[in-house]
């Protein structure tokens, strides 16, 4: 059963058969005055540093964030280069469904702060995805729960835009699709 489907290339189907599973974390139950390596060591010293992905949440006020209202950081600029030094990216959820080309031009010194290789933004807006994917490159795309993908022709048309794609809960029980 699988809630996360990425698109099939010979390197990633090869990096599946050499690595082991990879976790991506929230830090949203994560309080602003702990560092993020106390965060890891109370709540997922079970999990192996290298196995974790990514950490996601809000690093600092942006008007791209959707669903849940910016009330604090929850990742600081301390945590976010200690992620860093430890070989962790930062997932940052992008999920506000309406972005003009202004909000996005006012967005570019938060997007370019994070931009680097392995870091990825969770998406709903096809626009905003494109917008990205041709300034930003770095960035690994990936296409929101919320965005109810639930079939293969939306997910072939996701595949167009995005590099993963998170299925509602609902299709992990589909065994057709």
């Amino acid at each position: 059963r699988v809630l996360c489907k990425m698109k099939a290339t010979p390197s990633s189907q090869a990096r599946k058969q050499q690595r082991p599973m990879q976790f991506t974390i929230s830090a949203r139950a994560k309080p602003s005055e702990v560092p993020i390596q106390r965060f890891i060591r109370d709540n997922y010293d079970h999990i192996p540093l290298e196995q974790i992905d990514s950490f996601f949440g809000f690093t600092e006020a942006s008007t791209l964030y959707g669903g849940r209202l910016f009330s604090g950081t929850e990742l600081s600029r301390y945590d976010v280069r200690s992620l860093y030094r430890m070989n962790i990216n930062v997932r940052l959820p992008l999920t506000n469904h309406s972005v003009t080309p202004e909000e996005y031009e006012e967005n570019q010194p938060f997007l370019e702060k994070y931009h680097r290789p392995g870091n990825s933004l969770i998406i709903t807006n096809d626009e905003l995805a494109g917008w990205i994917r041709s300034d930003f490159p770095g960035y690994r795309l990936e296409a929101s729960v919320i965005k109810n993908i639930d079939n293969l022709r939306k997910l072939d048309e996701a595949f167009d835009v995005y590099d993963t794609v998170i299925l509602p809960m609902a299709s992990n029980d589909d065994d057709e699709f």
